[in-house]
């Protein structure tokens, strides 16, 4: 069990860094297109994975904790950054004019509560908390329908969930088609993410223990095979891109058959780096990757401030998003390592600090009691 969470922590962390690769590839536009093939796409791949009966048995449970993980950070975050909104400004990390008006920032507020949706830009990652929240609940309700079905008795219990599970999604795709209701709230992205947090549970259910033991060389040598394949998908045009603004305009069954070979690209890499050199820092991520997800555009700005400091930039160039264009590669790798260590080193500090002021607290009410 320890060593299929290592697996799993290590393909979050190749996701979330892989993330932050995309945002900061700049004009290398090919990089960010293969990493867009699978990145994203491990996290729902992960959770369906991970999904178990019992949260179907215990549904209130399971989706409360869902809001408090996913909906509640959100808000939380977005509340923050909007009432930072104007000093950022002032501090050249954002451009646009700030928020002035109680209109604007009850606008943004209902955004963030009901539509849970941004234009904030930091938070521009942070779709992925609501779209995981929206297929959590639609996994849970396919589930719990399957259970309604005499469906079991004839191809039991897991492949019934499968078949069922499987319908709603193809029968919600076609009613989508037809009412021409793609857009709003996301509800396109919503079906086709349901898709892949199924391919990740019957991986777990019906694949996985079919699988032969292979050793690492073996791993390694089907991870680079997959990856080939991916990046013939994305020279040919096949592009399996999850993000709100793209996912309209791809193929649903190309963004399945694409997200599936990537996230068993991105297992079997980790199938390969567990208990290696490379996996603690990681698995680091991997464990941290929401704190990154939401500070990797903020952690970027550092970098665009050395670049205006050694090219003698203007300081509202620190405000260029998601980073300062550039043409030497160390920079890159400068964007790679700010975006994904910066927020560990951010939520570290947290956590110093809120133990030493809760030990500051409780020891004076410990002696008062």
């Amino acid at each position: 069990m320890i060593q299929k969470n290592k697996v799993f922590s290590l393909m979050k962390g190749i996701a979330i860094i892989s993330v932050v690769i995309g945002h900061c590839a700049d004009s290398r536009h090919y990089l960010d297109c293969f990493v867009n093939q699978y990145h994203l796409a491990v996290f729902f791949f992960v959770a369906g994975y991970f999904f178990k009966e019992n949260n179907v048995e215990c549904a209130k449970t399971f989706i409360l904790k869902r809001i408090k993980s996913l909906y509640i950070p959100f808000v939380l975050a977005g509340i923050g950054f909007l009432l930072l909104h104007k000093p950022l400004v002032w501090l050249n990390i954002y451009n646009p004019p700030p928020i002035t008006s109680i209109t604007e920032s009850f606008k943004a507020l209902f955004g963030l509560c009901v539509r849970m949706v941004s234009t904030d830009q930091l938070l521009g990652a942070m779709w992925f908390c609501p779209a995981l929240l929206w297929v959590s609940l639609i996994g849970v309700f396919a589930f719990k329908l399957s259970n309604l079905f005499l469906l079991k008795q004839r191809l039991g219990n897991v492949y019934s969930k499968v078949f069922v599970f499987a319908s709603l999604i193809f029968i919600a795709s076609i009613a989508l088609h037809l009412l021409h209701l793609k857009s709003p709230y996301c509800i396109w992205q919503n079906i086709i993410t349901s898709g892949i947090f199924l391919e990740g549970w019957i991986f777990k259910n019906i694949i996985e223990d079919k699988l032969p033991k292979l050793s690492k060389g073996r791993f390694l040598t089907i991870a680079v095979l997959l990856g080939i394949i991916l990046y013939g998908f994305m020279k040919i045009g096949l592009l399996a891109h999850l993000q709100p603004g793209n996912i309209n305009d791809e193929s649903s069954v190309v963004i399945l058959v694409i997200a599936f070979i990537g996230s068993i690209m991105v297992y079997c890499f980790s199938k390969f780096l567990v208990n290696s050199v490379f996996s603690k820092p990681i698995m680091l991520c991997g464990d941290h990757s929401f704190s990154i997800m939401l500070l990797h555009f903020l952690s970027f700005k550092l970098i665009n401030y050395v670049q205006c400091i050694v090219y003698g930039y203007q300081f509202t160039h620190i405000a260029d998003f998601p980073v300062i264009r550039y043409t030497d590669i160390s920079w890159f790798w400068g964007y790679v390592i700010s975006g994904s260590m910066l927020p560990l080193i951010m939520v570290y500090i947290y956590s110093k600090t809120k133990l030493i002021f809760n030990n500051m607290i409780g020891a004076p009410m410990k002696r008062f009691i």
